[in-house]
């Protein structure tokens, strides 16, 4: 082999190749990438070949054992399902959530490794997020699938607790985690009919992403890079902390792909706000949206909860757009539909079904009236459309947009609206339709009146918006246009469109 062959390495401090085209990394390469080059001799004279690492500390799970793959079509009887290695699964819950060794060892938390489809048990605890997760990079290798309805795969609620704990926390106050190339898929739809598929999504789907946890914990971002989200209810539901979404594809939802709500701020004994309520702060880069029933992002200040209590005034979110993000998910004025009760979280299921049915026709109202038509594209056949993008939603309290502000935190219940110049709009809504209709006692009456007191919602009484992504100031997407996922959309999610 050495005859005919040589390699090098572009680094030798990170990564050393031997004559015969072993490698062998080094942890002073963790964080970085290295190239191993390939050289082959024949009488045609030398070619070459190369690929790039890039070294992360981890732990493999799911190395060496054949790729699983489920088809709930073909599992008739569930035996297939029963079949599945779920020690996969358990042992990456087990790094995740118990493994210290490396900590101990080297001081440091580090990765967990993908190298199969992790199929998810009945009733089985969620993974927290204490480590950076990574697929390795294949087309099936990494996912992570619920073989049956489960309302969150991952969990965000010890870490007040555990935080602390790490070195490079107490060092620099801050801890990153990254989810990367990974397929999450919530649920399997019961149905090829996209009708049926969305009622049974909107039923069972589940949010396989919930960001909540104690108020004191600050410093903490969770960046997902170059993962795709289907099949879900809603896909994440950010309540608190430091959400990146870099190269993301999020599609086929019953509900928004992503909620943003602000909740509740805390004060110190002399009544002065701390920077440490239940706020979020998210940023989307180079991301895709598409194929969901809502809008694609919905905000709202405050929540059913806080709507019940009002035991504390409300935080301040802020949403951050970089580089180009698409939304494909026009509707027609018609069709618009506002879910943002998912009825297996609701013990009061069918009035709040009905509640949101009003919801979303209060809000048909709004984008049909003539008044709010510079956010309405209308095509040749005169057919009228919106893109349902990001929907931030006057419902409990007033949004109090701001739109770049050079104050990066307020203390007043609102929501931050940040990017560059071109890559998006802003629109505020003219909400008198809403006024006219959705006080009104058409269909529900006494009964609508009171469960919406009951529950704080007042749709009409405060500001809504509507935030286009765009590119170099124009509309990116148009109705009906689809996708593919081929290189002209990888190089999207990656910057390089």
């Amino acid at each position: 082999l050495s005859d005919n062959f040589s390699f090098t390495s572009s680094n030798e401090a990170y990564a050393k190749v031997d004559a015969h085209g072993l490698v062998t990394f080094h942890r002073a390469g963790i964080g970085h990438s290295v190239t191993i080059t390939a050289f082959a001799k024949n009488a045609l004279g030398v070619v070459a070949d190369s690929y790039t690492f890039r070294l992360v500390d981890g732990i493999n799970v799911g190395y060496g054992k054949p790729v699983q793959e489920y088809d709930p079509d073909e599992d008739t009887d569930g035996s297939l399902a029963d079949a599945l290695d779920f020690g996969i699964f358990y042992d990456m819950q087990y790094v995740i959530n118990e493994y210290r060794g490396d900590l101990d060892a080297y001081g440091t938390n580090g990765a967990l490794v993908l190298h199969n489809n992790v199929y998810y048990p009945r009733e089985a605890d969620r993974p927290e997020f204490y480590r950076s997760i990574y697929g390795n990079g294949y087309t099936y290798d990494g996912q992570l699938h619920t073989l049956e309805y489960n309302e969150r795969m991952f969990g965000t609620w010890q870490w007040a607790e555990y935080l602390p704990t790490l070195p490079e926390y107490k060092q620099t106050g801050h801890y990153e985690v990254v989810i990367e190339n990974l397929i999450i898929q919530s649920y399997h739809p019961i149905s090829s009919d996209s009708e049926e598929a969305f009622v049974d999504l909107k039923q069972r789907g589940g949010i396989p992403v919930r960001l909540e946890y104690d108020y004191n914990v600050t410093g903490l971002t969770i960046v997902f890079r170059y993962c795709l989200f289907q099949y879900a209810y809603s896909h994440i539901n950010a309540e608190t902390g430091n959400v990146t979404l870099d190269g993301c594809i999020l599609r086929n939802c019953a509900a928004p792909a992503i909620l943003l709500q602000s909740k509740d701020v805390v004060y110190d004994e002399n009544g002065v706000p701390k920077p440490t309520g239940r706020y979020s702060d998210v940023t989307i880069r180079n991301c895709i949206f598409s194929n969901s029933i809502a809008p694609a992002l919905l905000s709202t200040v405050g929540n059913l909860d806080w709507a019940r209590d009002r035991y504390e005034r409300l935080g301040y979110s802020s949403l951050t757009l970089q580089g180009n993000n698409y939304v494909y998910n026009w509707r027609r004025l018609e069709e618009v539909q506002l879910d943002i009760f998912p009825p297996a979280d609701i013990g009061l299921g069918a009035i709040m079904s009905i509640v949101g049915d009003k919801l979303s026709m209060s809000v048909r109202e709004v984008l049909m009236d003539e008044v709010n038509s510079t956010v309405v594209y209308t095509d040749v056949t005169e057919d009228k459309y919106v893109n349902f993008s990001f929907y931030f939603l006057g419902i409990w309290a007033d949004n109090n947009m701001q739109d770049n502000p050079d104050v990066p935190w307020d203390h007043s219940a609102g929501i931050a609206i940040r990017g560059e110049e071109g890559n998006y709009r802003l629109y505020e809504l003219d909400m008198t339709a809403a006024d006219e209709f959705f006080r009104s006692n058409r269909g529900l009456g006494f009964l609508f009146d009171s469960v919406s007191e009951s529950f704080g919602l007042d749709l009409a009484g405060h500001k809504s918006y509507i935030v286009d992504p765009m590119t170099n100031g124009k509309a990116n997407t148009k109705p009906g246009e689809k996708y593919e996922i081929d290189d002209k959309t990888i190089a999207r999610l990656h910057g390089n469109a």
